[in-house]
């Protein structure tokens, strides 16, 4: 849930923000916001559900 609120709060909000390098800038709280954080608090998001529910179903599986 963690990389998940990651992803959201530093690529997601500012996905149609970004110029031909890749970057945003935030007058308000005076960030940077880099499009590659996209691809990597996302594949981190990605990489724990997959982990996550792999281990629920390995709980579901064993037998009582």
């Amino acid at each position: 849930m963690l990389f998940a609120l990651a992803f959201e709060a530093r690529y997601w909000r500012w996905r149609n923000c970004f110029n031909e390098l890749g970057r945003c800038y935030d007058p308000v709280s005076q960030d940077v916001y880099l499009e590659q954080a996209g691809m990597v608090w996302g594949g981190l998001a990605a990489i724990s559900l997959l982990v996550g529910l792999g281990l629920v179903m390995g709980l579901r599986r064993r037998p009582s």
